[in-house]
């Protein structure tokens, strides 16, 4: 079945890749806390959530467009110009720090930050363009050889830095160099459907795009501000507690989606964009995806939903059994987070980036008034949590119609009826 299946097929391979990067980190983590301190652990979660942001803007969401063109003639500027932006922006931001030096020497700029941020704009850049090509080229091997590649040199330039300050983040650089290796190398064995492209070919794809980054981008950077916003402000709210409560709680909750989810958006965007231009349309290819998103998030899902306190219990403790509460009025949510967003992902592809966008702000907006709202109310954690739930899947629903009436999906297609 597996291998008649496109999106199946794609999905079982990308999951197998990020799964097994996932381990490798999780298994590298225990000596990882013991080389290092609290601390550096803390400036990388500043320098990840970094790379989180620069994921949005860094091709200025160029990437996005790569799958969207017909022919591989007509996507290859666009592929260039995602390989541009970054370049240009990495010289650029080298060129304000020898300027900011060169003017005022009484402002010293970090040695660590010369290097590592435009090296980190570069290498991410680089990363986010050659995905959606190979995905593009149906190279699901080669992204998931890059994730275990990217995930393995990581911990091992991170252990063998170990007693340096920033052995955490050249490894994480590391680490994604090493992917792109496998990317790059990937691409220029498949370059036979690589195009040559001139000035011209690339700023007509830029006017043609212009909506990814004039639209697409700031929806990118709203949903991170929306899925940061709860943490912010119970942290206001609640306090430190509650808060860290919380963010084990969905971390955890989350792992299905940063494992699967991932990858079914690569899946998906390669499928209906295939069945768009072969006639067949998206339709069925939406159907189909949220049907098998509902089979494999389900089980795991409702465990959580019935038996959260005693897996937060046996798992990280009796103190965290608060935590294992808040998962029961989390998971109907992110079950609905987990198979929703996939297909709400295609309406950039589609040309409906007004609607994500509109959407996107929405999202965040209700999420921030329900959260404010449900404090005002009761004050209680336990309120304020079914509120925000109840309102986020709300949200969600209504970008599965919308991405429905794009798509021609239906709820009985869904329902296989």
């Amino acid at each position: 079945m597996l291998g008649h299946n496109p999106f199946l097929y794609r999905l079982r391979t990308l999951v197998l890749g990020i799964g097994l990067g996932h381990i490798i980190t999780i298994l590298a983590t225990p000596i990882l806390t013991r080389l290092y301190s609290v601390e550096q652990f803390g400036v990388m979660a500043i320098y990840l959530a970094g790379i989180q942001v620069l994921r949005k803007v860094v091709c200025l969401r160029y990437e996005g467009a790569i799958l969207i063109p017909e022919n591989d003639k007509d996507a290859s500027p666009v592929l260039v110009l995602s390989l541009a932006v970054p370049v240009i922006l990495t010289l650029a931001i080298v060129a304000i720090m020898l300027v900011i030096e060169g003017i005022s020497p009484s402002i010293v700029v970090p040695d660590y930050a010369v290097s590592i941020i435009p090296i980190t704009i570069m290498i991410v850049g680089i990363n986010q363009a050659l995905v959606p090509w190979l995905n593009r080229m149906d190279h699901n091997r080669a992204i998931s050889l890059a994730r275990i590649a990217d995930s393995l040199i990581t911990v091992t330039v991170q252990m063998l830095l170990a007693g340096t300050d920033t052995g955490l983040l050249i490894g994480i650089m590391a680490g994604i160099g090493a992917g792109n290796i496998v990317l790059l190398i990937t691409t220029y064995v498949k370059r036979t459907r690589f195009y040559m492209c001139g000035i011209t070919n690339i700023s007509s794809s830029a006017k043609i795009f212009r909506h990814f980054p004039l639209v697409t981008m700031w929806s990118g950077i709203i949903n991170i501000l929306s899925n940061r916003i709860p943490i912010i402000l119970f942290s206001g709210l609640f306090g430190a507690t509650v808060t860290g409560y919380y963010g084990l709680c969905h971390r955890v909750l989350s792992a299905p989606s940063a494992l699967i989810g991932q990858a079914a958006i690569m899946a998906i965007s390669k499928t209906a964009i295939d069945a768009h231009q072969t006639g067949k349309g998206m339709k069925n290819t939406v159907e189909y995806v949220v049907r098998i998103l509902f089979i494999l998030g389900s089980i795991p899902f409702l465990a959580i939903t019935l038996f959260g306190q005693s897996f937060f219990s046996i798992v990280f403790g009796h103190q965290w059994l608060e935590a294992g509460e808040y998962s029961q009025i989390l998971a109907p949510m992110l079950l609905i987070r987990f198979i929703l967003a996939p297909p709400i992902s295609l309406l950039t592809l589609i040309g409906k980036h007004n609607i994500y966008f509109l959407w996107s702000i929405c999202k965040l907006v209700i999420i921030a008034f329900a959260i404010y709202f449900a404090y005002l109310t009761y004050e209680s954690v336990t309120f304020t949590l079914v509120v925000f739930s109840i309102c986020n899947a709300f949200i969600l629903i209504v970008g599965m119609l919308w991405t429905m009436r794009a798509t021609g999906a239906s709820v009985r297609g869904i329902l296989g009826l």
